[in-house]
């Protein structure tokens, strides 16, 4: 028997210029007393948008409506935390509340849904994607909202997690004003994007190589790929970060004229062959390298100092260096499991430590003087006494002694002169993380 609960407006997310929209009177819950399931239909008009929904209860003393939280919402399947098009048929989603909210009763009006339109140009902050799966990315409001908790091994095997930097419009200074005053100037972006939380896993790259069948040169035959890495064939190897895949693996040829950042247009085409390439059409997202520029605004997390957790965190525990990292099996060092160090206040972790990270810009030895929007990097390197096609890395590595910094040492002519690899270097110290434009897809 199915028993009507109640028919609520609708909470809609209208963006500045598109603009989806949900039926205000249209919405309808009911709950099913046999399957013991609820029921939310919706209509969606205008344009397509990305729909997330949020359970509500009335608080009997007070008389207001207070959501239940994301992490009783995990079992929310059906027409819900993806892209939906409008259309002229009803859309439904499906919740059990005997298994995310068992402490609970869903009886009687006091109990309603919201649901919310976001514009695909303006999605919600967490984008989550299978691996396995051909285009399945589920995008979620709230960190909570993430089925089982972004820390679950899944989401360091099967799925791969991206959370929005707040970045549009915001001007803020790059560089170290008293390591490198040189190099300071302020950038602006004009747009949000996505970054993955975690650097790439070995598990994560091998099932996104398998799905996305990459070919390259030593690595044809897929079902028997082995990851790159050192680090491998330990027990946790499955969820340190790979390393030892090149800027050149992931994006193609960087000294072709056709896939040379940033000189080729439209700026993040890449050869259709690469891993990146091939990722992208399984995905249904463009994936690519961030900028030096994304990448220390995201490691920041709106801070400003050259170490950018909090005050009294110490450096061990912002990220795995050598005096923190090296074991009786490698005095040098070696990489951990991503997580395992403190997240930064927007969500990012091992931002600091485990492997270096590859960006999309060339190095050069000081950054320029001008303030810039949106930054590509200049358009060669420029490497006094060395090969002029490196690009940069950002981050630090676990063979380094505490080098806790979002910045990146610039130098002199004489002195350290920051973290370049050529393109084509395979290295136990570096990987990557993913980055987007925020775009729903």
């Amino acid at each position: 028997m199915k028993t009507k609960l109640l028919a609520m407006p609708l909470a809609a997310s209208l963006a500045a210029l598109a603009m989806p929209r949900v039926d205000q009177e249209g919405v309808a819950v009911s709950y099913d007393d046999q399957m013991r399931k609820m029921s939310i239909s919706y209509r969606l008009d205008d344009e397509p948008a990305v729909i997330t929904i949020d359970i509500q209860t009335n608080n009997t003393e007070t008389g207001a409506w207070e959501s239940i939280g994301g992490a009783s919402l995990a079992s929310m399947v059906g027409d819900v935390n993806k892209v939906v098009t409008n259309s002229t048929d009803r859309r439904t989603a499906y919740w059990i509340p005997g298994k995310d909210w068992p402490e609970r009763l869903v009886t009687g009006t006091g109990v309603r849904a919201v649901v919310k339109a976001w514009a695909t140009n303006a999605p919600p902050d967490w984008m989550v994607v299978d691996l396995l799966t051909t285009n399945c990315v589920r995008y979620y409001a709230t960190e909570e909202s993430i089925p089982l908790g972004v820390s679950n091994r899944l989401y360091k095997t099967e799925k791969l997690v991206m959370r929005k930097v707040p970045a549009a419009g915001i001007e803020w200074r790059m560089g170290i004003e008293d390591w490198q005053p040189a190099s300071l100037h302020f950038v602006t972006f004009t747009e949000d994007y996505y970054l993955g939380i975690y650097e790439m896993t070995q598990e994560q790259y091998r099932n996104a190589y398998k799905s996305s069948k990459v070919s390259m040169p030593g690595n044809s035959t897929i079902p028997d790929f082995s990851v790159p890495s050192v680090f491998k064939n330990l027990a946790d190897s499955a969820i340190r970060p790979v390393e030892r895949v090149s800027y050149a693996d992931l994006r193609g040829d960087p000294n072709s004229t056709v896939y040379d950042w940033p000189h080729h247009l439209p700026l993040h085409d890449v050869d259709p062959d690469s891993f990146l390439g091939k990722f992208r059409d399984f995905t249904g997202v463009e994936f690519d390298l961030p900028t030096e520029a994304q990448w220390e605004y995201a490691c920041r997390a709106g801070e400003q100092g050259r170490a950018v957790y909090w005050e009294g965190v110490s450096w061990g525990n912002a990220g795995w260096w050598l005096t923190n990292s090296a074991s009786e099996a490698y005095p040098k060092g070696e990489t951990h499991p991503v997580g395992t160090i403190m997240r930064n206040k927007w969500g990012f972790c091992d931002m600091h430590g485990n492997v270096d990270e590859w960006c999309l810009d060339y190095w050069v030895q000081y950054m320029p003087d001008d303030d810039v929007v949106d930054p590509v990097g200049p358009p060669a390197a420029t490497i006094v006494g060395s090969t002029t096609d490196r690009r940069v890395v950002r981050g630090g590595n676990f063979t380094e002694v505490n080098d806790v910094n979002s910045a990146l040492y610039r130098g002199s002519a004489g002195g350290r002169m920051g973290n370049r690899e050529s393109p084509g270097g395979r290295y136990s110290v570096h990987g990557f993380r993913l980055c987007s434009p925020a775009m729903a897809r």
